[in-house]
């Protein structure tokens, strides 16, 4: 996801138009969105596309499964059985890992789009509250811009606090909106570190097993099947 630049020249006039009215509320709001809101967004959404990327479990499934079917189609009998099943456990050992890494990968690429989404919209929110500022300063026949203008009149008064209001609510319900979706992703990563618990480790060959796999007589030629 693109995540759009800091609107720094938008900035600056809600800065310079809340300083002429005294309200604190929206520096406040532009200070977290420009130093806080984004984070390290983008290194979580590189984590997350690492692990979905990962080919190692996949690619021991299929190498797992292919040498099973080589051997079946040479040999047969007790040792080729007892290959197959312990190849068949370890398939699902594979399979049930790979799915929580997926749970894993999938968590964390949710959270990132949802912090980048959202900041991505204070940016929108930013730029639009400039705009809307500079055209009721247009229309009162002053610039609004650092250096310019004393605000004069109840009327334009009221108009730019009521903009400003309005910006900071919006923020606010930006960031409410934001963190209920991070709750839920949160709980989801708390779920699959108790499934972790249940990361399934493959058992090694017991000794019975080994032995059978190691004993020429157990191994039989297929028939050839003409």
């Amino acid at each position: 996801m693109n995540v759009p630049q800091y609107p720094d020249p938008s900035d600056e006039i809600i800065r310079h138009v809340a300083g002429l009215v005294g309200q604190r509320n929206p520096l406040v709001l532009l200070d977290l969105i420009r130093d806080k809101l984004l984070g390290d967004a983008d290194k979580v959404a590189e984590l997350g596309r690492q692990w979905a990327v990962c080919r190692a479990l996949p690619e021991t499934r299929t190498a797992l499964q292919t040498t099973r079917d080589v051997l079946g189609s040479y040999w047969q009998g007790p040792a080729y059985t007892q290959f197959g099943r312990y190849t068949d456990n370890l398939v699902g050992d594979l399979d049930a890992n790979q799915s929580l890494m997926n749970g894993f990968a999938t968590t964390l690429g949710d959270c990132a789009k949802t912090v980048m989404g959202s900041y991505s919209d204070a940016v929108n929110l930013i730029g639009q509250t400039a705009a809307d500022l500079l055209s009721l300063g247009v229309e009162a026949g002053l610039l609004l811009v650092p250096g310019v203008d004393l605000i004069a009149g109840p009327d334009l008064l009221l108009k730019v606090i009521d903009k400003l209001d309005e910006f900071v609510k919006n923020v606010v319900a930006l960031f409410a909106k934001g963190l209920d979706d991070i709750a839920t992703y949160m709980a989801s990563g708390i779920s699959f570190t108790v499934n972790a618990n249940n990361f399934r480790v493959p058992e090694p060959l017991g000794p019975g097993t080994a032995a059978g796999l190691g004993n020429a007589n157990q191994w039989h030629v297929a028939p050839y099947d003409r």
